[in-house]
């Protein structure tokens, strides 16, 4: 028989605003903090293979054919190209950490989240299965908190399932833009919801549900069958 239950999360109401202007600035300098790891790693691979191939044609120099020597140009430009991105991927530190308003793709906030989420989930054996509708709207919203409300729904997963499938797809429609992201399998759906409802939240539970609520975002717990997950709804913008 077919089970759903769907229940909305609100940030705690009884902080002073103080503490919620902290819990908003915490979102977006953790975001920062998980995107520079992510890319410190993949600028250190690519410059670990640009650095083994001058030391394999330093070592064959007397014996090196412009064929090999153009072959491994060819393949340290690439590597190069890969620092290049993840550079851009990252942007300026000041203006994403200065935040503000500003049309902003979902998709691309999905994109660098799960790009920042990449090793901690290789690290902990979980597969991600992406399933994403490209999307011809935008939020207007701060795309920083946006990156770290996705990142801190995966990292949830992560620890709820301890290793398995995650599963993220995206929906568009004329309302509003939706994120599902959903792990399996679920050992205790009863337990995963009344976990979700206690006056003692984590802390970065917390400063998700206040960095949502800054962006004028819904967040959703939900239990179907045998898999749990999120759903994440923002407000669209007018077509690009």
């Amino acid at each position: 028989m077919h089970s759903r239950h769907e229940e909305r999360l609100y940030p705690p109401s009884d902080l002073p605003p103080r503490l919620v202007d902290y819990c908003v600035a915490f979102s977006r300098h953790a975001a920062l903090g998980y995107s520079a790891s992510a890319i410190m790693h993949e600028i250190g691979n690519a410059l670990t293979v640009v650095s083994g191939h001058t030391q394999l044609m330093s070592l064959k120099r007397e014996n090196l054919e412009i064929k090999d020597v153009l072959d491994r140009l060819d393949k340290m430009l690439v590597q190069i190209n890969r620092i290049h991105s993840a550079i851009h991927r990252f942007g300026s530190f000041g203006a994403r950490s200065a935040g503000g308003k500003q049309s902003s793709s979902p998709v691309t906030a999905l994109e660098n989240a799960l790009f920042a989420m990449s090793r901690r989930c290789s690290l902990a054996g979980v597969e991600i299965e992406r399933d994403i509708e490209v999307c011809d709207r935008t939020v207007n919203c701060d795309p920083t908190l946006l990156e770290f409300i996705i990142l801190e729904m995966i990292a949830l997963g992560i620890s709820e399932m301890g290793s398995g499938t995650m599963h993220i797809a995206t929906k568009g429609d004329e309302l509003h833009w939706e994120l599902v992201i959903r792990f399996i399998p679920l050992v205790d759906a009863d337990a995963f919801i009344s976990s979700l409802d206690f006056s003692d939240m984590p802390f970065n539970l917390t400063a998700t549900l206040f960095a949502l609520e800054h962006i004028g975002g819904e967040l959703y717990s939900v239990v179907e069958d045998h898999s749990a997950g999120w759903r994440l709804v923002l407000p669209f913008n007018d077509l690009v």
